[in-house]
């Protein structure tokens, strides 16, 4: 059963300038093209592992909208970020660029990059009845107080430029009790007139355990600029907030020995997330951005040197996974 309509392949969007004292308003094309590169992927009711190549363009995001059908129990969200993902990740070749997520990871990144959750009908997708949730991939900086228009995602400013032929890879598992009929639309959205400055790549997931008497620490690539921190902590502050046991208890950065940000003690991050079921973002996560769109430059972005660590002590001595994105000038010999 198809969920979606068919769309064109490419869709090109104009809108007129504002008048300038008095001008007639001209038509002009928006510096970006949102293509469709597959319509629809039937995920099938068995497991699924599988890739999509992109155009070898600069990016701004990759939308991934999700159908689903309700199973014989209703269909919680937990049930349909367990099932749209088990591995969601872009490479450029060879090289892994993001993270590789889970759907709930790229729901908790969602929540914090954009200050808004992705919506989904919880708990009411019963027996045949159609759900949906769309999952973004974004390649600028945060844009924590943008609206909802699917055009905030383009930055002027950082995006991703592959070196090379782009594929996002996905793997779902099979069909479960909850959730069948699963479809999922993929929408690329490339830069086409502008060019960003910088191009965005992240670490993958890295787990260490914490010790509580001593700081444990990643080492940073060697060159360009911090852009985030992501991190996922086996244990937060539990619901009534009487712990004060969580994984993660401070953090700082040091390059060649020396402190050059010092985060200090972390409280619940954030402290309206106290229940997992709750539709806020889940304080298992901690999120670091240091800068936002469209406020700041990337000034405000830390220079990376081939000492550079990211340095954290924990409440608790249990694993704490972290990933970090880095921007560096984008090259545009081969795109």
């Amino acid at each position: 059963m198809s969920l979606f309509a068919p769309l064109p392949q490419t869709l090109k969007l104009e809108t007129p300038r504002l008048p300038i004292g008095g001008a007639v308003p001209q038509p002009s094309v928006f510096p970006f093209e949102v293509v469709n590169q597959v319509d629809e992927i039937d995920l099938t009711a068995s497991a699924v592992v599988d890739s999509i190549e992109l155009a070898q363009r600069p990016i701004a995001a990759i939308v991934l909208s999700f159908a689903m059908l309700g199973a014989a129990a209703a269909a919680t969200l937990a049930n349909a970020l367990t099932q749209c993902g088990t591995l969601l990740y872009v490479t450029d070749g060879g090289e892994v660029i993001t993270p590789k997520w889970t759907a709930a990871e790229i729901y908790e990144y969602h929540n914090h990059f954009f200050n808004r959750i992705p919506p989904f009908q919880d708990g009411t997708a019963a027996d045949n009845k159609e759900a949906y949730l769309d999952l973004i991939i974004p390649f600028g900086r945060p844009k924590p107080i943008v609206g909802n228009g699917l055009f905030n995602l383009v930055d002027d400013m950082v995006g991703f430029v592959p070196k090379a032929i782009p594929k996002l890879h996905y793997s779902t598992p099979a069909d479960a009790n909850s959730i069948d009929t699963r479809t999922m639309k993929v929408t690329t959205i490339y830069y086409d007139g502008i060019k960003p400055a910088w191009t965005k790549k992240w670490t993958d997931w890295s787990g260490i355990t914490q010790s509580t008497t001593s700081y444990k620490e990643w080492l940073l690539p060697d060159t360009g600029r911090l852009l985030e921190v992501f991190m996922y902590q086996t244990s937060s502050k539990n619901d009534t907030l009487t712990s004060d046991a969580p994984t993660l208890k401070q953090w700082k950065i040091t390059q060649k020995g020396h402190n050059v940000v010092t985060g200090g003690d972390v409280y619940a991050a954030p402290l309206t997330a106290l229940l997992d079921t709750t539709p806020t973002p889940d304080d298992d996560y901690v999120y670091i951005p240091f800068v936002e769109s469209p406020v700041d430059s990337l000034r405000f972005t830390l220079p990376l040197t081939p000492d550079t660590r990211f340095k954290t002590k924990g409440g608790v001595a249990d694993s704490l996974s972290a990933a970090f994105s880095v921007i560096n000038p984008a090259n545009y010999r081969n795109v």
